[in-house]
């Protein structure tokens, strides 16, 4: 029995919106809206207001509850639009956006601006002509190393990283592609072992000459120096290419390196759906997408797994406000778990509490809310009162498998590969994990095809020689 802890709302509900801005006029006119949350748990969001000339950096310190709003960014164009926002883990507030005139034939210029004081003042390091010219949705993303990764577009779509955050050190790698044109949405991440995800939406002609809009993926395994060849992700084409568009894409990885992107489909004239496809191997394949919306006319999907690894879809369907999806079995089916509807989603993190926040415009102006996805009596898999190691999935395997196992009590665990001589060809873990079910990914790219054995063991008191272990077989097809 799974019991779900509510915010002050009562159970899987959202909490009342905090007001960030109130700018007392159509809060449709609000732009930007990403947000970034910082080791400390500080939050940070951006927009520009109705009718403003600047863009506007609002941060909390408690949660979400009080909000400051300092920041404000100079151009010598007169429109600006925040594109998206990222914090290092030195605490330093990277923000990336556009600014223009907005005349027909007045350039467009990508931003990127840094801030060392919090996002109370921001010097502008990098600044280009857009080729997008503001309708092309540019990306930021940090790495554990603390190198910001920009994703944008200036007649080739491509991916700039700032390594260790030096301006100075500079690269500039292309997207390989072939369609004919970018939609107006990409998405961006960066895992903990640095491999490098990309999403957007190719425009392209079928054999008949229908137009079409794809969603694509994109990975680098090398920091994003060098992108694989681009990957689709709706696996299928809309019958109806008139009306057919999949579109408006969101990405999040899992801790065991699961891809999850969700997207928009629409299937005939004012109907689209919500559809969540998963990569189980890194990003080479999608399998068939989940569709998770019922009979609506829906719109701008936002992904994130929270700390307790379920999936969380958070999407707006006309005359039903904004609804929230969970998955607890690795994005294979979702259920609702909240709905509200006094703010948009704009913004979607995992606040690494326990908790996830939006943000968005509401009637009154710019808010933030938040919900408690943790559960009181267990997690989504209890803890478990026995050891045990599961069998990985997929397998047979190509070239990555999950491998998932359970612990009773806090252990010393090591989880190690052995081909059929008995030799180890990997060490997947060793040290101590806490009570708990835990997935590891196994990439088996660099050995032979042919048939290993994973083996766990832990020593789970203080005698050596009380040592728990099981074994179990996985096939790689090569």
């Amino acid at each position: 029995m799974l019991v779900m802890v509510g915010t002050a709302g009562g159970q899987n509900q959202w909490t009342t919106p905090v007001l960030i801005d109130s700018a007392g006029n159509n809060p449709a006119f609000y732009d930007g809206g990403e947000m970034a949350v910082a080791d400390s748990g500080d939050i940070y969001t951006t927009f520009t207001a109705p009718r403003s000339k600047s863009i506007t950096v609002a941060r909390s310190t408690d949660g979400g509850d009080m909000w400051s709003k300092y920041g404000y960014v100079d151009a010598p164009e007169s429109l600006r639009s925040p594109q998206d926002i990222a914090i290092d883990h030195l605490g330093n507030v990277w923000l990336l956006w556009l600014s223009t005139n907005g005349g027909d034939f007045d350039p467009s210029y990508v931003n990127l601006s840094k801030s060392t004081d919090s996002g109370r003042i921001f010097t502008t390091v990098f600044r280009s002509v857009a080729w997008a010219g503001g309708y092309f949705a540019e990306k930021l993303a940090v790495d554990d190393q603390n190198s910001i990764y920009m994703l944008w577009d200036d007649r080739q779509f491509k991916l700039t990283k700032f390594q260790s955050g030096d301006i100075g050190r500079r690269t500039d790698n292309q997207i390989p592609n072939d369609t004919l044109a970018f939609a107006s949405t990409t998405a961006l991440t960066v895992t903990k072992d640095f491999v490098v995800h990309c999403c957007w939406v190719g425009i392209y002609f079928d054999s008949l000459n229908n137009l079409h809009e794809a969603v694509y993926n994109n990975r680098s395994n090398d920091t994003g120096i060098t992108f694989q060849a681009r990957v689709r992700v709706d696996t299928t084409t809309s019958p109806n290419p008139l009306f057919g568009a999949n579109s408006l894409p969101s990405l999040a990885v899992d801790s065991a390196g699961v891809v999850y992107v969700s997207y928009t489909r629409a299937t005939m004239l004012n109907y689209r759906e919500i559809r969540v496809a998963r990569s189980t191997d890194l990003g080479q394949s999608f399998g068939p997408p989940v569709v998770i919306s019922g009979p609506d006319t829906a719109y701008d999907s936002k992904v994130c797994v929270d700390s307790h690894q379920g999936v969380n879809i958070l999407w707006g369907a006309v005359g039903r406000g904004i609804l929230h999806y969970r998955s607890t079995d690795e994005g294979l089916s979702f259920a609702p778990f909240a709905s509200f509807v006094r703010i948009g989603d704009r913004g979607f993190k995992d606040g690494k509490n326990g908790f996830l926040y939006a943000t968005g415009p509401n009637d009154s102006g710019f808010g933030f809310a938040k919900t408690n996805v943790a559960l009181s009596i267990s997690d989504e898999t209890p803890a478990p009162n026995t050891f045990t190691l599961f069998q990985n999935y997929p397998n047979p395997f190509n070239p990555s498998t999950l491998i998932r196992y359970q612990l009773s009590v806090e252990s010393n665990v090591s989880l190690r590969i052995y081909n059929l001589l008995g030799q180890v060809v990997g060490v997947l873990f060793e040290g101590v994990e806490t009570p708990g079910s835990k997935s590891i990914r196994w990439d088996a790219s660099g050995i032979a095809g042919g048939i290993y054995f994973y083996k766990l063991e832990a020593i789970t008191g203080s005698n050596p020689s009380k040592r728990l272990s099981q074994v179990r077989k996985a096939l790689l097809l090569k």
